[in-house]
């Protein structure tokens, strides 16, 4: 019965909820799964992404950014398609298949790959 009181306990707080009875964001069935950030919603963000960024800077990492859509070329050889492709989002280009990506580490790759690096320095 503890169990119970606990989980009723938790809807209180459940954050989906309290989002959008605080109006600082909504989910939308034609976006499934994106959230839509109000102003409020859109300030909060914005404060936890500048300590975010400042918590890079202080710890000394760099931040870069990479595209949101690869070619499934990239999904197949990281070995992510094998694993993640039924999840993706793929669509076709000019008889090409592509996807949105699901996670950064394969665009990273591409990225460190770019130019010739030695442990050496």
């Amino acid at each position: 019965m503890e169990y119970i009181a606990r989980i009723e306990e938790a809807k209180k707080y459940d954050h989906i909820l309290l989002g959008v009875k605080q109006e600082l964001f909504f989910c939308h069935p034609l976006s499934p799964g994106s959230w839509f950030f109000l102003p409020h919603g859109g300030r909060i963000y914005n404060k936890l992404m500048d300590f975010i960024k400042a918590q890079y800077r202080e710890r000394g990492y760099h931040e870069v950014f990479s595209p949101t859509m690869y070619n499934m070329q990239l999904w197949e050889t990281s070995g992510h398609a094998a694993n993640y492709k039924e999840n993706m989002f793929v669509f076709e280009v000019e008889k090409q298949e592509f996807g949105l990506k699901p996670m950064n580490c394969p665009g990273h790759c591409l990225m460190f790959e770019h130019r010739v690096r030695s442990y050496r320095g």
